[in-house]
């Protein structure tokens, strides 16, 4: 995609308000500042737009932060932001010592920096109790210089050290629930301290953030968006040749493709050992290749300096076939939309072939040299989540077993016979201090099966899990083949005798395993048990949550228009109940 100047995002901005409207996901952003924040909301609008993502923004006026998030009833609370950014500086925060920090004591350069660190930590801690979604902080830029020049090297706590030391505090507030510190004095160092503030604009206007650099810290700040609203990439589909060994297996053969500690091998070792990093944490992997499987099979099995090997892929696409349609039944098989991919191609014009046909699937430009493969890959911002759970270790290895089950399916005569085999268990139980973390996760990330595509952080779902007027499930699944771990969610609203599920949602890894029919009835039972009189669902349609639509039609559901948007689903009235498909390959625990 072209880079836009700033001027062209304000531009923008105005064109793409009437067209806003149209997109399914939306989210509310906050922007606080010790300085002139001109710009930002703009420019993020626009690429929040770009990303499908309709955003509307509530801007503090100058440098009254504090007084938004201290004053409860403030406009900043009244906005019930989903994202909050604060933008502080050193020289707002330190005052005149930031001018003149000898002037001062040792004993007051300490009080000073340990003052600092309080007055933010005070407002963050009365952010965090007002549950007003989540919070990024920048820390502070070190300056590049120091009235002592070359002494202040020799300094104790000199003039940088108070700094560092704010900033050495700042990094526990990441251990806070709900916060994240962006390491802005690192994003500085990396574009170049001379260049972050425009010196005129600084003096008419006390814009600390040159309008140049605004574009590129606001696709920094584009990935908290992307990880709150779901849009983050799950999958990073691999071609072989050139892609992950140098040389063409078919040509050269097993022996003499490039791939070890000599150049240009060792560059593909270590894009390999990337990779495998992200599968640790959570990130799938696949093959869409133009190859022999036969001759494939044997560089994973024999080669020494191969590091990814066939457990860590959940789906293989070895064949002579269209790569776009390699990447369609990829899609399927993993049960994850094109649009959770990242396509690693090295042939440009398979590239381009794709990108006109899958524009949903990510396909950057691979250089020439594969020695930038690795920087390439650790550039891509698109893998960000809020939480990192024990599920993600597990993710890569519970999809390479699904592999596994599907291969199964060739020695059952249907369907039916092969769901029985896999021996399912479902857990329904009440969330507790272990699930939640994960539970908020899945409702950021979830997006197929997703009655109401709602998004919550821990603080949403504890708190719901704590209100007597809610019920909170965690969804736990687990087959002959091993455990998919916690993979769903459900939250009840309760009234009288009326229940209203506020979320439903499965892991695209559990469906199609009749999982979802399970876990409705296991629901209806125990609203039944209770005296319930009627249960409702929301069910708002989006691009990406057909599954659902396909789930409830043929059941005679009837809806009606829901305030909250969408529709309310009855499943359950006195004297009208639904049947459901029958599940007795399904033991519920």
């Amino acid at each position: 995609m072209t880079k836009l100047s700033f001027t062209e995002y304000l531009d923008l901005d105005k064109k793409i308000s009437e067209k806003c409207h149209k997109l399914n996901i939306k989210t509310k952003i906050a922007l606080l500042g010790s300085f002139t924040l001109n710009g930002f909301k703009e420019t993020l609008s626009v690429k929040c737009y770009n990303a499908g993502v309709k955003a509307s923004f509530f801007v503090s006026d100058y440098n009254r932060y504090m007084n938004e998030m201290l004053q409860a009833g403030s406009g900043l609370y009244r906005f019930k932001p989903d994202i909050t950014y604060l933008m502080v500086d050193a020289m707002s925060l330190l005052g005149d010592i930031y001018f003149n920090p000898y002037s001062v004591s040792l004993k007051k350069r300490k009080e000073t920096a340990r003052y600092s660190y309080m007055k933010l930590h005070t407002i963050i801690k009365k952010f965090l109790r007002s549950g007003a979604g989540i919070l990024i902080v920048n820390n502070l830029m070190i300056p590049s210089y120091s009235p002592l020049g070359i002494m202040e090297a020799k300094q104790e706590f000199g003039y940088l050290e108070m700094i560092k030391d704010i900033n050495r505090r700042m990094k526990a507030l990441n251990r806070e629930k709900n916060v994240f510190v962006f390491d802005y004095e690192s994003f500085c160092s990396k574009i170049g301290k001379d260049n972050i503030i425009d010196d005129k604009l600084f003096y008419l206007a006390d814009m600390k953030i040159s309008p140049d650099i605004i574009p590129i810290l606001s696709e920094e700040y584009m990935r908290y968006v992307k990880a709150r609203t779901g849009l983050a990439k799950k999958c990073v589909v691999l071609d072989l040749d050139n892609t992950l060994w140098g040389g063409i297996l078919g040509e050269d053969g097993y022996e003499a493709i490039k791939l070890g500690s000599s150049p240009p091998g060792n560059a593909f070792v270590e894009f390999q050992k990337s990779l495998l990093a992200l599968f640790q944490r959570g990130i799938i992997l696949a093959i869409n290749s133009n190859n022999n499987r036969d001759d494939v099979m044997e560089v994973f099995k024999r080669h020494p300096a191969m590091i990814l090997k066939e457990r860590h892929f959940a789906s293989m696409k070895i064949n002579w076939e269209n790569k776009v349609k390699n990447l369609v039944e990829i899609s399927r098989d993993i049960n994850i939309g094109l649009d959770s991919m990242v396509f690693f191609e090295d042939d440009k014009r398979i590239r381009r072939v794709v990108q006109e046909a899958l524009p949903e699937v990510i396909c950057p430009d691979l250089p020439e040299d594969p020695s930038g493969y690795l920087r390439l890959l650790t550039e891509i911002k698109e893998f960000d989540t809020l939480q990192f759970t024990k599920e993600d270790k597990k993710r890569g290895g519970m999809y390479a077993s699904e592999r596994k089950r599907k291969e199964s399916i060739a020695t059952f005569d249907d369907l039916a016979q092969y769901l029985g085999h896999l021996k399912i268990e479902l857990e329904v139980r009440r969330a507790d201090k272990f699930s939640i973390p994960r539970l908020a996760q899945l409702t950021q990330r979830t997006n197929q099966f997703n009655f109401s595509t709602k998004r919550y952080d821990e603080a949403g779902i504890k708190n719901l899990a704590g209100d007597p007027g809610h019920e909170v499930y965690h969804i736990r699944v687990k087959d002959k083949y091993g455990d998919y771990g916690i993979a769903g969610l459900v939250i009840v609203r309760q009234k009288d005798k009326t229940w209203h599920i506020d979320s439903f949602l499965l892991s695209c890894r559990v469906l199609g395993k009749n999982i979802e029919d399970a876990v409705i009835a296991d629901i209806l039972k125990k609203a039944r048990k209770q005296g319930v009189r009627i249960v409702t669902a929301n069910y708002r349609k989006t691009k990406k949550n057909t599954p659902v639509a396909r789930f409830l039609k043929g059941y005679g559901i009837f809806t009606h228009p829901a305030r909250s948007g969408g529709v309310n689903i009855t499943l359950y009235e006195e004297n009208k109940r639904l049947k459901f498909n029958k599940i007795d390959h399904i033991r519920v625990t």
